[in-house]
């Protein structure tokens, strides 16, 4: 592969990444402006593993909670590697506008995820660039 294809490769996937992280945060800060803070409970769960063998298992669950109006509503929650059980209850945070749109209000910070984005991007740009100075001096 030629280091000009790399660099390409490497600089642009840094600025899908950073422009990704632009989106996901304007939706988050959007669900936490107009988002209702509700207790859900667990209806089922259901596992899926990677497929390589030790790998990750991640629990999705089916949650049913009443909305502002009193309307009991039942909408899939995020995929995590934590186990959940039939009948918990878990804090969540929906979007009235659009009820699958749903945070776990106990699971950490609710931008933390984004940081990870952000660093990514940022590493493959600077990568891209070293790339290209590589290239520019050969």
């Amino acid at each position: 592969m030629s280091n000009l294809f790399l660099f390409a490769v490497c600089f642009f996937g840094g600025l899908f990444m950073l422009y990704r992280l632009r989106v996901m945060y304007k939706e988050r800060k959007l669900l936490y402006a107009r988002g209702i803070n509700v207790l859900a409970t667990i209806i089922s769960v259901a596992e899926e593993s990677d497929i390589d063998e030790g790998s990750k298992t991640y629990y999705t669950p089916t949650l049913t909670f009443k909305d502002e109006k009193g309307q009991l509503l039942e909408s899939q929650g995020p995929s995590i590697s934590s186990k959940f059980y039939v009948g918990d209850q878990i804090p969540i945070i929906y979007d009235p506008e659009v009820t699958n749109n749903i945070r776990y209000t106990n699971r950490g910070h609710k931008f933390r995820d984004l940081v990870f984005v952000g660093i990514g991007g940022i590493v493959f740009i600077l990568a891209g660039i070293a790339i290209l100075i590589q290239w520019l001096n050969e």
